[in-house]
């Protein structure tokens, strides 16, 4: 698959998404989101949305690209799972700034990689 074919199988996972939330909000509040009290603006919501597409798009064609995903149904769910994926690398990252004295912190934790201890 190319990765041009993974991004719109991303974009179509993002999309599904999408319309989802959209379905729940009509048959919960029988409005729009951005008509509901309390509820986004509807530039924001678009902007949300166009966001979270964009993330399935990129999502889908990275894993394509390294070989992790090969089929469209993968490329589907990576695009519907994108925020996700994204939120759970994100934690995952180490913080460089915190130090191995903090509270709680394993030791090393606040080392640098590379500094050998």
């Amino acid at each position: 698959m190319q990765w041009w074919q993974a991004s719109l199988w991303g974009a179509v996972g993002a999309l599904l998404v999408e319309a989802a939330d959209l379905a729940q909000v009509l048959q919960a509040k029988n409005k729009l989101p951005w008509k509901v009290r309390g509820g986004p603006p509807r530039d924001i919501y678009l902007m949300a949305s166009l966001l979270r597409t964009g993330m399935g798009v990129g999502v889908a064609s990275v894993l394509v690209a390294f070989g992790q995903v090969s089929g469209g149904f993968g490329a589907v769910l990576a695009g519907m799972t994108a925020p996700k994926i994204i939120e759970g690398l994100r934690r995952q990252t180490v913080v460089t700034a915190g130090t191995s004295d903090t509270p709680g912190a394993s030791p090393g934790a606040g080392e640098r990689a590379g500094d050998g201890g």
